[in-house]
């Protein structure tokens, strides 16, 4: 994984990126997972 900004990454063939959610304080709350007609939310457990 290569960073693309603050809070995305991609992936090295450019294939997947992961997207850190964050509330307004700044604070983790999830992550979004992409790839080839794929997407998938996944909440912080507090």
């Amino acid at each position: 994984m290569h960073p693309a900004s603050e809070r995305l990454f991609v992936s090295a063939d450019g294939k997947m990126t992961l997207e850190f959610k964050a509330d307004k304080n700044g604070a983790v709350t999830g992550v979004v997972e992409r790839r080839t007609r794929f997407r998938r939310t996944i909440p912080r457990k507090l």
